[in-house]
Parts: structure tokens; sequence; C-alpha cells
């Protein structure tokens, strides 16, 4: 059935090197909008120059021309590095640094993405001190996060567009329709709703977390079976990650993404850190490339809808 919706350009930004998960990328904006557009009014469009570019000669600055095209009316960015930081243009080290300094200058949103995985081996050196230097200097002005896997990196992107449409909702989109007794009678019972929702998922959520954590208390690294050499007590640990905290985990960030409306915007970030604590356990006991900057598990997360 057809519905009224505010159309927001997301544009996706990135050098050559992450054809995957600008691939992802768009992908996870066609779920989102599958999962949210008609209850959100808001519809995203991915926006990138494999779609976007149209023949154009000015005889001068290339992208400048794909600024005109479609950067500048863009409405977020999306902006996603490894091992490259780009080809020079004439106003910056790169076409993908020059359109993240256009939505500066706009004031417009940005989400900066950077993978942790291995950098390739014949990676240019010069490309890779320059996605660390960018990365420094962001760092003291912004927000960035990093991701492990292309499936880490869908996680994080969902939880984030679903934060940045919130800011372009309408203050009044809640009452812009109501015009009969029942749907004002609806809106006054709301708050109502919203405390009754977050008691069902916050005991949802606990009996996850207290399964978890009894699973810890019983074979994790610092158990009584921890301490007896003799229990391969790390065998077993290892076992229960991978047959109930992981998939216990992913329950958990299944869950408060699908109700992510009922947190509140200063502990999304409690959100994040736990996905990606939970990509660093997958990627732990599920490969054979260990991190270890993986997160600590974020204790808040039992308060996350308090």
């Amino acid at each position: 059935m057809a519905f009224e919706a505010k159309v927001l350009q997301v544009l996706i930004a990135s050098p050559s090197d992450v054809q995957q998960e600008r691939i992802k990328i768009t992908e996870t904006i066609y779920q989102w909008n599958a999962l949210n557009s008609e209850e959100q009014k808001i519809v995203l469009l991915p926006v990138k120059w494999e779609t976007h570019v149209s023949s154009e000669y000015s005889g001068a600055d290339t992208q400048e021309i794909l600024n005109k095209q479609f950067v500048r009316s863009c409405d977020i960015l999306i902006g996603v590095f490894w091992s490259k930081i780009g080809t020079p243009t004439l106003k910056s080290s790169s076409g993908t640094l020059e359109e993240i300094e256009e939505f500066i200058h706009a004031g417009k949103p940005i989400k900066l993405y950077f993978a942790s995985k291995d950098i390739p081996q014949d990676a240019d050196l010069d490309q890779i001190a320059h996605v660390r230097s960018f990365k420094q200097a962001y760092q003291g002005q912004g927000i960035y996060m990093s991701y492990s896997s292309i499936e880490n990196l869908e996680s994080l992107l969902m939880t984030d567009l679903t934060r940045e449409v919130r800011k372009f909702r309408s203050p009044t989109s809640l009452v812009e329709d109501i015009d009969t007794p029942k749907q004002r009678f609806n809106l006054v019972s709301l708050p109502n709703a919203v405390e009754k929702k977050k008691k069902t998922i916050r005991k949802q959520l606990n009996s996850i977390l207290n399964e978890n954590e009894r699973i810890f208390l019983e074979y994790g690294p610092h158990s009584i079976r921890a301490n007896n050499p003799l229990s391969q007590s790390a065998h077993m640990w290892k076992q229960k990650c991978l047959e109930s905290i992981i998939p216990n985990n992913d329950k958990i960030i299944h869950l408060l993404q699908n109700n992510i409306d009922l947190i509140t915007e200063d502990k999304i970030c409690i959100l994040s850190t736990f996905i990606t604590h939970t990509e660093g356990l997958k990627q732990n006991y599920l490969s054979e490339f260990k991190d270890r900057n993986v997160p600590l598990f974020p204790k808040d997360i039992k308060n996350i809808l308090d």
C-alpha cells in the first residue's frame, strides 16, 4: 500500500579498495527501508558514483562535477576506509576526503568507519600512511567506528542509520495526522504504551544476559574451573562461547536494533560497543586471526533501556 515519506539521500564515499563494503552498505540501506520506512515515514536512498554519475565535460575539476551532480544534494555521508585514501583532486588529498570536507562545511552528518582487518600484502605504504594520518586527525574532530568484518559493519550501520533518521524526523511527526478522538486518545496513551513495551523488552534482555552471566561464571576465564589445570577449561569456555554466548549476543543485538526507538541518544554508544565486542569474539573464536583490541563486555548494556 502506498504511503507518503521523506526521502533522505545517503552518499556512500570511499576509495576503491572497499568494494564489498560498498555493496553491503547499499544492501543495508535497503534492508533498513524494508524494516522501518513505512513506520518512520522516511526512505533512505543510497547514492554513489556507480549509479548517479552522468557524462559531463567542464574542462576543469572532475571531482567538482561529481560534487555538483550529486554530492552536495545528499543528506548523510557514509565513509569507509581500509588501506587506501584515494586519488588526489585539485582541492584535497582524495575525492573521498573532498566529499567529506563538503559535508563538514555544510554541517551535514558524517558516519565514518575504518576497517580493522589485515592490510593487503601489496598495499601502497604511502596510501596506508595517509589513511592513518587522516584517521588520527579526524579523531580530534569527531567520532569514528572500527569494524572487523562485513557483518560487523552491517550491524553498526543499522544502528547508526536509525540514530541519524531520528534527527531528521519532524518534532510534530507524532501528532501531524491526529484527526479523530480515538487517535488523540492513543497519543495520550503513548507514554504508557512505551513503558509497557520497555518492560517487555527489558525482561527479554535480562533473561538472555542472565544466561550468559551464568555461563561466564561457571566456565569463563575467572571461574573455579579455570584454576584447575586438569579441567580443560579453555576448551570448554570456547565451546560455550560458540554454542551459547555468541548466539545469545546476536539475539541481544537483534532485539535492541528492532527496538532502537526505546534507546535514548546517550546510550546508543553502548549498543555500538556491544556489537563491536560481539564481532570481536566471533573473530577470535571462529577465525585464525586474533584481535587483541576487542572491547570488553560493556556492563552498561544491562541498563540500556533505563
